[in-house]
């Protein structure tokens, strides 16, 4: 099962929202995260958030795990 997360910003009643889209076989979901006062913090805030979930990222389930033993 292969999830995809990527973020959305926009403007709403004066505030910048930051929403999580996440993608999978079976559609798209859009969550909510938080609202903030200026667009570039709202930026920051979802940049913040796709680097988080790309460092998250299970491998697939035939792909070869990475080891760390010095070879």
């Amino acid at each position: 099962m292969s999830r995809l997360l990527r973020t959305a910003v926009r403007n709403e009643h004066g505030q910048w929202i930051v929403e999580m889209v996440l993608l999978d076989e079976h559609g798209a979901e859009r969550r909510r995260v938080s609202a903030y006062r200026t667009q570039a913090l709202a930026q920051v805030a979802a940049a913040s958030i796709e680097r988080a979930a790309s460092r998250r990222q299970r491998p697939a389930p035939d792909e070869e795990i990475p080891t760390h033993d010095g070879e």
